[in-house]
């Protein structure tokens, strides 16, 4: 599978999706892809396209960090709820530290990278890399966890010069915010009978609080990962 970021490619190999830099050499879309694709963007991997059910995550603990189905109950995972109607993945070089409490949710980081919600028309596919420009972000609390969401939207969308902050996403795609905060709050009600929260009185992150927090869990990412 050729990714649109030339220099880098993605192979399917028994169900896992695995990263391949210029010189055919495994990487890490984790570790080894940059957080920021220039100043002002930065890389989304894509780890669920949207209008899919089949729940793909970065997996922490194999090496070179591939692209795999999550496993629940001994099955591959599924969404019940529905479709996922947004692209969904992760940024790179990010991590929501379990030992620190966020002084906007009150709650621990989750232990994953920090996860991105890409809203623009196009469908990405599974391991794509594409530059993106920050919009807002979702402070959710999932599993009684701190488990951001931040809102962004493609550098190859129609929509990508219209669009520049969470005032304008409401003005072009009304309707679209509450639809997804809808679907990450009930999404574990089919599964698991549980809802999830939204922090900060239900409101939604401005782009510099998405910025702030990008800032904060690469920083923890660096701690954790690039020091030791």
């Amino acid at each position: 599978m050729k990714n649109r970021n030339k220099s880098i490619n993605i192979k399917k190999i028994k169900s896992k999706f695995y990263f391949f830099d210029e010189n055919n050499k495994k990487i890490s879309p984790w570790h080894d892809i940059s957080l920021k694709y220039n100043k002002n963007l930065y890389n989304f991997i894509c780890e669920i396209p949207k209008w899919s059910r089949a729940k793909f995550e970065i997996n922490k603990e194999l090496k070179h960090n591939p692209i795999v189905q999550d496993i629940e109950d001994g099955k591959p995972r599924f969404y019940k709820w529905g479709d996922v109607y947004f692209n969904y993945g992760a940024f790179p070089q990010t991590w929501e530290d379990p030992r620190i409490k966020s002084k906007y949710t009150n709650k621990y980081g989750d232990d994953d990278p920090l996860d991105v919600i890409e809203i623009g028309m196009n469908r990405i596919e599974i391991g794509e890399v594409i530059p993106v420009k920050i919009l807002g972000i979702i402070p959710l609390i999932d599993s009684n966890e701190t488990d951001w969401k931040v809102i962004v939207i493609s550098k190859n969308d129609i929509l990508y010069n219209k669009i520049n902050n969470i005032k304008d996403l409401e003005k072009r795609i009304p309707g679209l915010l509450p639809a997804i905060l809808n679907w990450l709050v009930k999404y574990k009600t089919v599964t698991k009978n549980t809802l999830n929260a939204i922090a900060m009185n239900g409101k939604i992150g401005s782009k510099k609080l998405a910025l702030e927090i990008i800032e904060e869990t690469n920083d923890a990412w660096k701690n954790k990962f690039l020091n030791h």
